[in-house]
């Protein structure tokens, strides 16, 4: 199956939080690419750049449609699968990419800043999916498909990131949980698991980590987005029909990396 087919998502309507950063924005624009309408969830920075993308590169007319909700609003999956529902279509594939990432340390980290991690991290994904999935008809279900970008943190921990550490492997285990579940149904629920990734102004920012990061990496290079967006489209289309709980390690070979 050829996955640069444009039309190879014809037809299918897909919700991506967290669609105004980067590995969110490529996987919209990858996944309109593909043929497929995109709702593009955002909370504070509308997504212009990736909305351009989209409108300039789709190979087929698409419909696409911006939204915003705030993971900490009560009832904010039904406002925001309303919206999609409203200006698209009732969603059939569903990537949870939104999340926080800051550094905190374990010892002076105060309860709040702990709990709100995983409110948004793991409560907001379980909400929305639990929605996404309650609103999908038995025909859809049979084709329908969750995303979660989870992080090779999940399993690798680093200092500073205990917090972040914790909500990505709750994320790892609520999806093998959600498979389990949403299986009978057609359902599939599958995660990703990226290493570090390429933004703007990384090598600046963090130039020993990157440094680190590339001598160490089998590979030799960090991801991109692109890399996460080609393989969030092989686990939302048909090629994958036969894959469901399972986590997609994304990292370059990093985890194969001794420990000692």
């Amino acid at each position: 199956m050829n996955l640069n087919k444009p039309d190879i998502l014809t037809g299918r309507t897909v919700l991506v939080t967290g669609a105004g950063g980067g590995i969110g924005g490529e996987i919209a624009v990858r996944l309109s690419q593909a043929g497929a309408n995109i709702a593009l969830h955002y909370n504070r920075a509308k997504p212009l750049e990736t909305i351009e993308k989209i409108g300039l590169n789709s190979k087929k007319k698409v419909s696409f449609h911006a939204v915003q909700a705030d993971f900490d609003e009560p009832d904010f999956a039904l406002r925001l699968l309303d919206e999609v529902e409203s200006k698209i279509t009732t969603p059939d594939i569903l990537i949870n990419c939104a999340a926080s990432q800051d550094v905190a340390g374990l010892k002076s980290m105060p309860d709040a800043e702990f709990d709100k991690m995983i409110k948004t991290n793991v409560s907001a994904l379980f909400s929305l999916s639990n929605q996404f999935a309650k609103r999908l008809s038995d025909h859809q279900k049979t084709n329908a498909s969750i995303i979660n970008i989870s992080s090779i943190e999940a399993n690798r921990p680093s200092v500073g990131h205990a917090h972040y550490a914790t909500s990505k492997a709750a994320v790892e285990m609520l999806t093998k949980s959600m498979a389990l579940e949403y299986g009978p149904t057609g359902l599939r629920i599958n995660a990703i698991a990226p290493g570090l990734i390429r933004r703007q102004g990384i090598e600046t920012d963090w130039p020993q980590g990157v440094k680190s990061w590339n001598e160490k990496c089998p590979l030799k290079r960090m991801g991109t987005p692109d890399d996460i967006a080609q393989a969030v489209l092989f686990l939302a289309s048909p090629a994958s029909s036969f894959i469901t709980g399972t986590i997609l390690t994304i990292d370059g070979g990093m985890s194969v990396i001794p420990g000692w």
